[in-house]
């Protein structure tokens, strides 16, 4: 398992805090050529090019129609879990979407001065993609906070990306976790190809 070092950043002088945040740019500076280039290939090859990179990065040769998680998968993937750990995901949907509605903005319109009107609209997005990270730990927490409170905003169309195990399947708990806050369609993809 990866150690993590913790830095406290009240105790570091400029000339750390500098290095931390130029590690970060060099991070990213490193991996967008290779970025680039997916994202190129799989605008000129489509389907081709997504799974020439979910067989590269993931290790797993899926076809095309493979990619949607299919309904059989979702109920594939609750009976794989502990009937706790579902219920410990719905449980923790509930209070997510508790929580944002009562964050949700409020239209409002205002008289200012005679012949002068000024309020808020709220309209929320047509779509939303989101993307849960796989490899070697789950995230249905992350499903969670991203598509529980795009719900409640009122998204009409979500849709969720996640990296495929070697067997070709999506996380067990990230399929309960996106059953549980109402996302239309899961696939699995990962990497700058499901973006």
């Amino acid at each position: 398992m990866t150690q993590l070092k913790t830095v406290k950043l009240w105790e570091c002088d400029r000339k750390k805090w500098g290095a931390l945040i130029r590690r970060s740019e060099l991070n990213i500076r490193s991996v967008l050529p290779t970025v680039k280039r997916i994202i190129s290939d799989v605008k000129s090859e489509g389907d081709r090019g997504i799974l020439k990179y979910t067989e590269r990065f993931d290790g797993v040769k899926l076809r095309r129609d493979e990619l949607k998680v299919r309904k059989e998968e979702f109920r594939l993937a609750r009976e794989k879990l502990d009937p706790k750990t579902v219920k410990a995901i719905q449980r923790a949907a509930s209070a997510i979407k508790k929580f944002h509605f009562k964050q949700m903005p409020r239209e409002w319109m205002a008289k200012l001065a005679p012949g002068v009107r000024a309020g808020q609209l709220v309209r929320p997005l047509e779509s939303v993609g989101v993307y849960v990270p796989g490899g070697l730990a789950r995230y249905p927490s992350s499903l969670l906070m991203a598509a529980v409170p795009a719900r409640v905003a009122g998204v009409k169309h979500l849709v969720v990306c996640t990296p495929p195990n070697k067997r070709g399947e999506a996380d067990a708990a990230v399929l309960a976790a996106a059953e549980a806050a109402g996302v239309d369609s899961v696939f699995k993809l990962g990497g700058a190809q499901a973006i």
